[in-house]
């Protein structure tokens, strides 16, 4: 007999255990049965989360479920560890009615197994059509990272119905041990909502005809936080369906998606309304950006509030000043106003802030019309500085360079101000009419005829503009 047959024999068979027992890290003491690497079964539930109302974004609590249509139809779910898909979920929800009309809440998983460690989950719900779900494979290298796919305006494809079902994706770290038991997912939708209302102060009905939300992003990173580049922030939706509002009766336009828009400049409303064949009004938002899966209330209101002009007229070279001058509404002319100067008579204008309306000097001006012949808008009251296209500011001077031509000619205000939370641009036309002197009744000043400042101060007066 051989002795070292029976030595032998059973270390042969113990040598795949004391390999295991190598790789794991057992101990001799330890049961090598044992040492195998921890596995689990478990279950994964994916969800949409609810939306954020961006009014109150701090209060998690603010938040509301989407609408029918606004949930998941198709999806996929990756456990990613170092760049190898080692568990991906793909469910057949061909026959789920829910799914098909894209109203699939949830959906949960049956038993999955696991290796203990951490993972990098990704779940997509609605994007198969954007990147085929069939070139991730499980046990193989991701092809393309999610964080490098880009989708081009889904907003402006699910306003115009070419886009059905809402992207929506989400990605987190997960720590798997032996006890996990479930994962649970949230999916965000990958566009925002906005929710517009359109009220007046106006006591008599007002025809809209059209409102546009511009400034939102083209494109939209699958993963958020992802980089994304060249991004164009030159979106906008339209609404042309015609309505009617007056003061305490606003209009809700039907509820539209726009792109997640990081942060940058605000976002432009335009309205345009039949009033005296056509006047559009001109807001910016406070807000400048749009996440993901929010809600964005946004009431827009035309305030027809009080904007303050006061004018002085001057006769020159006398240095007499005419008396009661105003500005006043040209009738059948929305925005449309009229000075009346003697020919060849000095004008200052100055725009007054009023009833909490601030208005940017920065921001305003006054455009002379190119084809006015014998008409000057300068800084200064002196008639014999040549006149400029315009002038920035709340206040110009200008005069009128012929004193035997009687014509109207228009120059253009661009009234910018603050109302609120939210800025608002206007332009207005103002005709300068220039009539015979003698129409017109004058108190004397100290006025040259070089200088041309005024030291006598008019009476004032008020004209009601619409504002947008």
């Amino acid at each position: 007999m051989n002795p070292l047959k029976h030595i032998m024999k059973p270390a042969l068979y113990l040598l795949p255990w004391l390999g295991l027992a190598a790789l794991t890290g057992c101990s001799w003491e330890e049961d090598p049965a044992t040492c195998l690497p921890e596995t689990t079964s478990l279950q994964v539930t994916v969800s949409a989360r609810q939306e954020g109302d961006l009014n109150s974004r701090a209060d998690e609590n603010q938040t509301e479920g989407g609408e029918d249509g606004e949930f998941m139809n198709d999806l996929c779910v990756l456990f990613v560890q170092n760049n190898v898909v080692k568990l991906k979920l793909q469910p057949d929800l061909s026959n789920d009615a829910s799914a098909t009309a894209g109203n699939l809440e949830n959906w949960t998983s049956g038993e999955q197994t696991l290796e203990a460690g951490t993972y990098t989950v990704y779940a997509f719900a609605n994007t198969n059509k954007d990147y085929d779900y069939q070139k991730w494979k499980e046990d193989a290298a991701m092809l393309n990272a999610p964080e490098e796919i880009v989708l081009t305006d889904p907003a402006g494809d699910l306003n115009s119905g070419t886009r059905k079902y809402i992207p929506m994706a989400a990605k987190e770290e997960v720590k798997i041990t032996a006890a996990t038991r479930s994962v649970s997912i949230g999916l965000d939708r990958l566009v925002a909502k906005v929710r517009m209302t359109v009220s007046t102060t106006s006591q008599e009905s007002v025809t809209v005809k059209n409102v546009t939300f511009s400034g939102y992003a083209d494109k939209v990173s699958l993963i958020e936080d992802a980089s994304l580049s060249s991004v164009n922030r030159d979106q906008s939706y339209s609404y042309d369906t015609g309505f009617q509002i007056s003061n305490g009766n606003p209009e809700h336009i039907p509820e539209f998606y726009v792109n997640e828009t990081h942060p940058g400049a605000p976002f432009s409303i335009s309205v345009t309304t039949d009033e005296n064949q056509g006047v559009t009004y001109l807001a910016t938002t406070k807000l400048d950006n749009l996440p993901r899966n929010s809600i964005y209330p946004l009431t827009l209101n035309l305030n027809q509030s009080e904007l303050d002009i006061t004018a002085e007229v001057y006769l020159v070279p006398i240095g007499a000043a005419v008396e009661d001058c105003k500005v006043e509404p040209v009738e059948g002319q929305q925005d449309t106003y009229r000075l009346r100067i003697p020919a060849g008579g000095l004008f200052k204008m100055q725009l007054n802030s009023r009833n909490g309306i601030t208005y940017d000097a920065g921001g305003c001006s006054w455009e002379n019309d190119p084809a006015n012949k014998y008409i000057a808008l300068t800084t200064s009251g002196n008639t014999e500085a040549g006149g400029v296209p315009s002038v920035t500011g709340t206040t110009v001077w200008g005069y009128s360079s012929a004193s035997n031509i009687y014509d109207e000619y228009p120059i253009y205000l661009t009234a910018k101000w603050t109302d609120g939370t939210n800025n608002f641009t206007r332009k207005y036309t103002i005709l300068i009419a220039t009539e015979d002197m003698f129409n017109f009744d004058y108190v004397e000043t100290n006025t040259n005829a070089n200088m041309a400042s005024p030291l006598y101060l008019n009476k004032e007066y008020l004209n009601m503009f619409i504002k947008k």
